[in-house]
């Protein structure tokens, strides 16, 4: 772990950047030698300090390069600028720089001062760096405080600028004077901390699996209840469950799910909360859950809410003893957020303590667009939502780390992003003990990330941490015309350009997947879009271990023209795997949804969270539905799925205002308890279908059967699926000879 410094440039207000890659940080220090203006702040570029002195003005800032052509951009009224690039000693194995402790001070003799830091990380594994600035072309500005060496100078017309730096890892600064010779001028400098957080172990074998849902954002105009969120497998024996909660202030989660157990109430022991702003962010653990639960539901009594955002974890071999908690809110004016120093009880014996910490906004909307979300050091990035725009939506990330030695820490958050934005922000610590099951052998899903944004961009950033050997991205866009938006291409931070799976190009959804990833925290993917900027964006992103080195099996595509008061979309016989004990992955785009549940293939699963918008009691007859009382909720819109016991399965709305509703299709009078329900909560009120099978021995011809709302005039669908090989595994027969099982 060491830092290194790729190179220095200078200019007025601009400069060429060095030569660079992806990850590495890029500081400028901009000055205004003639007034008191401070430079502006380009595009993508985060402010750590600003300082106007006499007659005279600077600002520091940096920004995370996402690209080997990062630019300066403009820093309109400085008259000398100094940019410098650093790395991270091991940046491709998932370490990151970051700003950390900054300060500055202003002179008008030749005694400039380099100012005391408060040092974020005080382990002797960060840099300190020194810039200053100078009205004149004669004090020599470039005269480095001791402890420190000039880098860098620009001697622009009648201002100067300089940059210095320790040229190794410190564990302190103190506030050292440089005495510089000339006739001294208006000068600010300023002092900045370089961290670099060393990368984590990557994901333990302790996490089974893991699920990050979106947001019904604010934008999508859907409340709701009872959220639904399903694990991508079944719960094994013994093992414990933890979930954590970002929802709206006022309110009071109750944690369910279909296996029966009983979770821990809001506020009590096994719960650890952060309130400020207008979000709450809760997390609850339950200590083992029964064999086989799948879905946890989320209720919030009797009132609808928005936006709700949730994360979930399988953990084997963590005793569910809760050893500490810290949360707190943190504002990331400086980038950082963090919810405190904690010390978990000593459970060195047994092999310490697994902290899991989630960051999430405060608010209902973002003011700021982090573009990027790094973890804290030592720690792995299990989620980074970063996909929202135009300040639209949710950013959140979460963080884990097995502390073998009990020892203070402190799991902070590091968000690239101009602006001020406060965030909840809490961290729990397990012990670490036998219990429970370790995650089977074969192709498994780690992980399932849902992504979305109210409006996409031309070049859309994604961050993708990974477990698995393999990430394959689903969603309801084509590769060409026919969906809005398309996605043509992605290519990582890795240099890597993921494959297409495209059956029937510009008539069904694309894929694109990723194989033989190596397990990463701070991959990020940037996808092309097409078709126009602006628009919803749904993603799923399936995190994959076990798989084959050349993955792919086959793929299949599937048109309905037309799903005219239909409740099932089915392709019959679309997909035969060659191998045995793969994975096949579906996704279903609809006109207007939405999916319910998947019939076919037997032992398949949908993946997409839902929940409800509405209860109440009312009567049908025929093709009429008349509300008599309203539980909680708004009934109506078209094309919103109507379920209760004496209501036909897949019955929806498809006109009229409350209380009374045109329903399809025709049924039997009935009277009793009516549930609205709104599927994709994720998803900008999307209607679409992802989901899921292990075909096990199953070689056959796969139909895929899903059932969805009854669909009303003008509606179709599009279906793509893709099956996935299992990598290779290997048994002693008998004489002890060596086979290798399966097609890689």
């Amino acid at each position: 772990m060491t830092i290194s410094r790729v190179g220095v440039a200078t200019g007025t207000t601009s400069a060429t950047v060095p030569a660079h890659n992806i990850g590495d940080v890029i500081i400028i220090f901009a000055f205004n030698g003639t007034s008191v203006t401070v430079p502006t702040l380009p595009a993508g570029y985060q402010s750590t300090l600003t300082r106007a002195g006499t007659t005279c003005a600077a600002r520091l800032g940096f920004k995370i390069a996402t690209a080997t052509n990062d630019t300066s951009g403009t820093w309109t009224s400085a008259t000398a600028l100094v940019c410098h690039v650093y790395r991270a000693g091991s940046y491709l194995t998932g370490a990151s720089l970051f700003i950390g402790g900054s300060a500055s001070n202003v002179s008008t003799t030749n005694t400039v001062n380099y100012p005391a830091l408060t040092m974020t990380h005080g382990d002797n594994t960060s840099w300190a760096l020194g810039f200053g600035g100078v009205s004149n072309l004669t004090e020599t500005i470039a005269t480095a405080p001791s402890g420190m060496t000039n880098q860098s100078l620009e001697t622009a017309a009648a201002t100067q600028a300089a940059g210095h730096d320790t040229n190794g890892t410190v564990s302190s600064w103190a506030s050292t004077n440089a005495t510089t010779t000339g006739t001294a001028g208006n000068s600010v400098s300023a002092t900045v901390e370089l961290i670099e957080n060393q990368a984590g172990a990557g994901i333990p074998n302790n996490i089974v699996q893991f699920v990050q849902t979106a947001a019904n954002a604010v934008i999508s105009t859907a409340s709701g209840n009872n959220f639904r969120i399903p694990f991508p497998n079944a719960t094994l024996s013994g093992n414990g469950l933890v979930v954590a909660v970002s929802y709206p202030t006022a309110n009071t989660p109750a944690i369910t799910d279909d296996g029966g157990n009983t979770w821990p109430v809001s506020g009590a022991a096994g719960t650890v909360t952060a309130d400020a702003g207008d979000q709450v962010l809760q997390m609850f653990r339950l200590a083992s859950a029964t064999t086989g639960t799948k879905v946890v539901t989320v209720n919030f009594g009797s009132t609808v809410v928005q936006p709700v955002k949730i994360w979930m974890w399988e953990l084997h071999n963590i005793t569910g003893t809760v050893n500490g908690t810290v949360e707190a809110a943190g504002v990331n004016s400086l980038g950082i957020v963090s919810p405190g120093s904690f010390t978990p009880t000593n459970n060195d014996a047994n092999g310490g303590n697994l902290i899991l910490a989630v960051a999430c906004c405060a608010n209902g909307t973002s003011s700021t667009n982090p573009s990027l979300i790094a973890p804290e050091s030592n720690y792995t990035l299990t989620d980074g939502d970063i996909t929202w725009t135009n300040t639209q939506g949710n950013p959140s990330a979460s963080q884990l780390f097995i502390q073998a030695t009990s020892a203070a820490t402190t799991p902070r958050f590091y968000f690239q992003a101009s602006g001020t934005q406060t965030y909840n922000v809490v961290a729990m610590a397990l012990s670490v003990g036998s219990q429970g099951t370790s995650k089977p052998s074969g192709i498994h899903i780690d992980a399932i990330r849902y992504l979305s944004a109210a409006g996409n961009t031309a070049s859309m950033k994604i961050q993708v941490p990974s477990s698995g050997n393999l990430a394959v991205l689903t969603s309801f866009m084509f590769s060409a015309t026919g969906s809005n938006p398309t996605w043509t291409a992605i290519t990582d931070s890795d240099g890597t350009s993921w494959t297409r799976i495209d059956p029937s190009p510009g008539n069904t959804p694309a894929f694109y997947y990723n194989p033989n990833q190596t397990q990463k925290s701070n991959r990020t993917a940037t996808i092309t879009m097409g078709n126009g900027t602006g628009n919803p964006v749904q993603i799923v992103y399936y995190d994959i271990s076990g798989a084959a080195t050349s993955p792919l099996d086959t793929s299949a595509a599937q048109q309905f023209p037309t799903l005219n008061g239909s409740n099932q979309a089915s392709a019959s016989s679309i997909i035969t795997p060659s191998t045995q004990n793969g994975l096949v992955l579906g996704f279903l785009q609809l006109g207007l949804g939405p999916s319910t549940t998947l019939s076919s293939p037997s032992g398949g699963f949908p993946d997409l969270p839902t929940y409800d918008t509405a209860t109440g009691t009312g009567s049908i007859t025929t093709t009429t539905l008349s509300i008599s009382a309203t539980t909680w909720g708004t009934f109506g819109g078209a094309n919103n799925l109507v379920a209760g016991p004496n209501i036909t399965a897949g019955t929806s709305i498809v006109s009229g205002t409350s209380p009374t509703f045109t329903i399809n299709p025709s049924q039997t009078a009935a009277s009793g308890a009516v549930t609205q329900k709104q599927f994709d909560s994720d998803t900008m009120s999307f209607g679409n279908f992802a989901g899921h099978y292990y075909n096990a021995s199953d070689v056959s011809a796969e139909t895929w059967t899903m059932n969805i709302t009854n669909q009303g005039t003008a509606s179709g669908g599009n279906f793509t699926v893709a099956a996935f090989k299992a990598a290779p595994t290997s048994v002693v027969a008998s004489g002890g000879m060596l086979l290798l099982m399966g097609v890689g």
